[in-house]
């Protein structure tokens, strides 16, 4: 281990070779986390199809992320202590139980990207998510996956999931490709783009009938076409406050609903119907189980699937995890802002937006700019913290010296 002097920490192994397999380990890791977590979404562990080769591949991606988390990462030694505690932690609650889940993976994913060129995950994340996009959805047209899943439907037609668990699911993958597009293309975005973008808005609006995410692209375009075509939009201090208060507008906005929502009253009831029945749900979970500091487990049916991450958290986790998550999106828009990180903040606004009646928001699988957190709890200096839409200011200051 190699005590650095310039500030930038300690890492178990150094040089350039360990540089090169630093970006590898972590592509390599999250590459095969991205096809894991794909498979996961669709219909196929249901049918006991390719079970084998996709718990392959979660080990070889376990291997490669924990070996760039713990070998190829620079730390403070707080911050190697903690990752050391966290990573043992999670190898402990896999012992003798181990799940080939997506949510241990995710976590695996978050923490080696610390000192990733993050930039470099864009591309292949859309490759594989639109490969399994189309697979998925060519499987179900052929017969060989269910179009659509028994009991989910509006107003009594069945929604098409195309292979997908859930249409919702199916909204989200789209939801993640269209998030990443706007992080690839921003300074590039044409007309070509505008459209296709605004069609897959239409295409999750009118086939599986996801109307928040629908709703989440179209917030998502109109902040990408305002930070694009206002340059000077975030040089105003109240349009950066503006921002950082998002999330806590949001779960504010969030218990509110809950709170408030009363059966019976036309506008609510109308107000309910547009959300899914979601604003009733709301209230049942905030009448059943309260606010409490360490939270009560959402065992009850109908209210275990809540659609609201932050209330999720709030009566699941208690009120210290919800304002943790809180904490965590605000400091992440916070950076992004203050980096005049155009496409992340709109991405992460959409998001915020997302996770008001989507818990999918919380998964790196859709949620690319979850990558950026561990940089920012962190304290990464901002000329060396990666961003997705381009690399670190300060490339030199992530490599040994």
């Amino acid at each position: 281990m190699k005590d650095e002097t310039n500030g930038t920490g300690l890492r178990l192994l150094n040089g350039p070779a360990a540089d090169r397999w630093a970006v590898n380990c972590f592509l390599g890791g999250a590459m095969l986390y991205f096809v894991c977590a794909l498979y996961s979404h669709t219909l196929l562990p249901q049918q006991n199809a390719f079970q084998a080769p996709v718990q392959l591949l979660y080990l070889c991606a376990v291997a490669l992320l924990v070996g760039k988390i713990l070998l190829f990462t620079r730390y403070t030694r707080p911050q190697l202590a903690a990752v050391v505690l966290i990573v043992g932690v999670w190898l402990a609650s896999q012992w003798g139980h181990f799940a080939f889940s997506e949510e241990p993976l995710a976590v695996l994913v978050l923490l080696a990207a610390k000192d990733a060129p993050l930039h470099r995950v864009v591309r292949p994340y859309l490759a594989i998510t639109a490969a399994g996009l189309a697979v998925t959805a060519g499987l179900a047209v052929a017969g060989v996956l269910p179009m659509t899943i028994a009991g989910v439907d509006r107003e009594g037609v069945l929604r098409p999931a195309f292979g997908f668990y859930h249409p919702n699911t199916l909204a989200a993958t789209v939801l993640g490709l269209f998030a990443a597009w706007l992080l690839l293309r921003f300074e590039r975005l044409g007309w070509a783009d505008w459209a296709g973008l605004l069609a897959a808005a239409a295409f999750v609006y009118k086939v599986p009938n996801s109307r928040m995410a629908a709703l989440a692209m179209l917030a998502m375009l109109a902040a990408e076409a305002l930070l694009k075509f206002w340059n000077k939009v975030l040089e105003y201090p109240a349009a950066r406050l503006l921002c950082c208060l998002a999330p806590l507008l949001t779960a504010l906005a969030s218990l509110a609903a809950g709170t408030l929502y009363r059966q019976g009253t036309p506008l609510w009831d109308r107000l309910n119907a547009l959300s899914s029945d979601r604003l009733r749900l709301f209230h049942l979970a905030g009448q059943s189980y309260g606010i409490t500091l360490l939270g009560t487990p959402l065992n009850d049916p109908e209210i275990y699937a809540l659609d609201n991450l932050f209330l999720r958290v709030l009566y699941g986790y208690g009120v210290v995890l919800a304002l943790v998550v809180v904490g965590l999106l605000t400091l992440l828009v916070l950076r992004c802002v203050r980096l005049r990180a155009k496409p992340e903040t709109a991405v992460l606004l959409g998001m915020t937006l997302y996770a008001a009646c989507e818990g999918a928001a919380a998964s790196p699988s859709y949620n690319l700019v979850l990558l950026l957190v561990v940089g920012c709890l962190c304290g990464v200096p901002d000329g060396q913290f990666a961003l997705l839409s381009r690399p670190a200011a300060d490339e030199a200051g992530a490599s040994d010296g």
